[in-house]
């Protein structure tokens, strides 16, 4: 007799359930209703999740009972498939400033004197006025100052304020963006900088880290100052020098980042000179507790990155980031890389994976390197001989490298069949590790005939592990390109229009993009390029992506996997209460078919 899997026990189901991966369970409610009504127990949702997800934002809203375990698991899965298919949920023009900050969805856009402040949940918005913290922090110069937004986090936005463009005389602002807090009390903390060559900032509700490259000693200093009204004071009374830390560029060749109560500095580079000979190249690791900013509590440790004899490295295309991991919530180093492989003639791109594991204490990592870098060198190697006093040379034993811990661009290292974009026309570029998917802004030529430009558009590719009876261990997506050709169907074209803002392009089409990302947002700014007779640099504007679906706001229960699940076709409902404007567009469930008939 033949049982179906609506006929399965309720335990039978939930044990199977458990052993299947996120994306599974989501898809297996989706095959019957009465297999959705039993997945979408609470107890089972709770268990998937704290299996594949328990860090995940979603996963710890869940565990403090903000939302259901079968509103996380649903919104995991919808996110991770808006991303990985180029489908979003919502994109709009938001506004117009010199610079912008955003994180755990609040947006800061900085026009002038003024930061404007929007929740993109919830699009609640106020102002804070910088010009009320004048008298605080008088300049020295009777000069306007010049403000940058350097770091939000925590409802706090960090910004750096210089009068001239000399080194030194510029000042730290540490602001509180509460919805509901008074003026007086928005400003936490005021830092005089000696110096902001290079100036970056990481913080915390409680700690605030800031570091210059000196140009000197060639080294990177760290100071920290403490965001507590009560016991505001300054952690470190003489900078804290990262010693043998190589690398001028943030997101290339270092990077930075605080997580679960330590800062971590990453470096790919193992000297500011290139060696005449060399075979391996490692990752450079620093951490030390956010408290104890001291050497004594610092931890050093080398890892493992690539031999030279996989090939040349195009470093033009190298971007470097520390993610956290949703299932461990251990940091991980996402490395992208363009290499020469197997062709002289031909660059492929592949992302690279390696988790950041310090020794344990009391084990010294620096005797043990020592020995495994330099105490060894390839014995078949005739440059062996050449090793002298001028040379440092870096070597290892080649490690193997797991599948899992490379994702290449294309699905084979043949000549690809998707489409490719030069650098030039890459605006910016970005890798989520939670979902193994790759994301780039792009200039298109080939997306409207009639458009006079290149048109801005979304690329991206994911891969997912392949069933078992397939025969390689992962299964990769085709490259996607959004939104569709304005040609195509009516919503299109105002997608372009949103993508692409007008005013944006300035003389000989020149044109600056920033942006940032997180699990479910895409946030960038195109800026014109500056005109030779303009007093004034001009203001860009800024356009906010969605990949995230908000299932009380957009006709979905909130019972978890009762929504409708994800659509392969993105579309607006003109009818919708939430309005519909030339600036603003968003998706609605149920209505896939507007855009097959042309009515979107």
């Amino acid at each position: 007799m033949t049982v179906s899997l609506e006929g399965l026990p309720f335990d039978v189901l939930y044990h199977i359930a458990c052993s299947l991966g996120l994306d599974d369970v989501v898809n297996l409610s989706h095959t019957c209703r009465q297999v959705r009504v039993l997945l979408c127990a609470n107890i089972l949702c709770r268990k998937v999740v704290e299996a594949h997800a328990p860090y995940s934002r979603e996963g710890q809203l869940a565990r403090n009972s903000t939302i259901t375990y079968g509103d996380a698991l649903q919104s995991i899965y919808d996110r991770r498939e808006a991303l990985s298919n180029a489908h979003p949920f919502a994109a709009r023009v938001v506004g117009q400033g010199s610079d912008f900050q955003f994180s755990d969805g609040i947006l800061c856009i900085l026009r002038g004197s003024v930061i404007h402040v929007q929740n993109t949940r919830t699009w609640d918005k106020f102002e804070v006025d910088l010009r009320r913290f004048a008298q605080q922090n008088p300049p020295q110069v009777d000069a306007e100052p010049k403000h940058s937004l350097l770091s939000f986090c925590e409802n706090i936005i960090v910004l750096h304020s210089k009068v001239s463009q000399q080194e030194g005389g510029s000042t730290l602002l540490a602001i509180r963006t509460d919805l509901k807090l008074a003026d007086e009390d928005r400003l936490i903390k005021i830092t005089n900088l000696e110096s902001d060559h290079k100036l970056f900032i990481r913080h915390t509700s409680s700690f605030l880290y800031y570091g210059t490259y000196n140009r000197h000693y060639d080294e990177w200093e760290i100071r920290g100052e403490s965001l507590q009204t009560e016991t505001g004071s300054t952690l470190c009374p003489r900078p804290l020098r990262l010693l043998d830390f190589f690398g001028f560029d943030i997101g290339s060749t270092i990077c930075f980042e605080i997580h679960d109560g330590y800062f971590y500095a990453i470096s790919n580079q193992t000297s500011f000179e290139v060696e005449e000979i060399d075979w391996t190249s490692f990752y450079h690791c620093i951490r030390f507790p956010l408290h104890q900013p001291t050497t004594t509590a610092m931890q050093v440790v080398k890892l493992y990155r690539r031999q030279n004899v996989e090939g040349p490295l195009n470093d033009s295309w190298t971007d470097m980031s520390i993610q956290i991991d949703e299932v461990t919530n251990e940091p991980v180093i996402v490395e992208s890389r363009r290499e020469w492989k197997s062709s002289p003639s031909r660059q492929l791109r592949s992302f690279y994976f390696t988790k950041i594991v310090f020794p344990p204490a009391g084990f010294s990592e620096d005797e043990e390197g020592r020995e495994v870098v330099t105490a060894r060198f390839p014995q078949d190697d005739p440059l062996t001989a050449l090793i002298d006093a001028t040379n440092k040379p870096n070597f290892a034993p080649e490690q193997p490298r797991s599948i899992s811990q490379v994702h290449p661009e294309f699905k084979s290292d043949r000549e690809p069949i998707e489409r490719s974009f030069i650098l030039s026309r890459t605006k910016f570029r970005a890798y989520m590790y939670s979902c193994k998917t790759f994301l780039d802004l792009v200039e298109d030529d080939r997306c409207c005939a009639t458009s006079p430009g290149y048109c801005l558009r979304i690329r991206t590719g994911s891969r997912r592990p392949a069933s078992l009876d397939h025969d390689a261990p992962y299964r990769h997506s085709d490259i996607k390109l959004w939104p569709p050709p304005a040609s195509r169907y009516p919503c299109s074209q105002r997608l372009h229009q949103i993508l692409n803002p007008s005013g944006t392009i300035g003389p000989g089409g020149s044109r600056t993009i920033t942006g940032k990302m997180d699990e479910r947002t895409l946030v960038y700014m195109v800026t014109p390029g500056r005109a030779y007779d303009a007093e004034e640099d001009p203001l860009g504007t800024v356009v906010f992506v969605d990949f995230g679906r908000d299932h009380d706001n957009d006709g979905c229960s909130s019972s978890g996997l009762s929504c409708s699940g994800f659509q392969p076709c993105s579309e607006v409902d003109e009818s919708s209460s939430t309005g519909s404007t030339p600036t603003e567009w968003r998706w609605m469930p149920g209505q896939a078919s507007r855009c097959r008939n042309g009515i979107c």
